[in-house]
């Protein structure tokens, strides 16, 4: 959002030519804004997601092991083990997307 707002805002002092002098102060402004609202991300939300996909691996972890192992199993836990693991999988996914996001932009 902040990548958009910022190249939205670079196309439109672009066009306005009386600017130019300024130009540079306000894109180093705008530049400074954003790159400080992209390190706050990583320092709130970031740190929550990346705890939340740890305990995703360390239940998907427990789950393929019981899965693998050769206790007998009942059709029951299988029936609860195969969809919650599955879920953990999308949630793990998800949760990735955005945080994979944030790691390109500052790149």
């Amino acid at each position: 959002h902040e990548l958009m707002w910022y190249a939205n805002a670079l196309a439109e002092l672009l066009k306005i030519d009386d600017l130019q002098p300024q130009l540079m102060d306000q894109l180093s402004v705008a530049e400074t804004r954003v790159t400080n609202r992209l390190r706050q991300a990583s320092t709130t939300w970031v740190k929550a997601v990346i705890l939340t996909l740890g305990g995703f691996s360390l239940m998907i972890l427990v789950i393929v092991t019981y899965l693998m192992s050769n206790i007998k199993k009942e059709t029951v836990d299988l029936a609860l083990a195969i969809p919650i693991l599955v879920v953990l999988i999308a949630l793990l996914l998800l949760c990735g997307i955005p945080l994979a996001t944030v790691a390109e932009v500052f790149e």
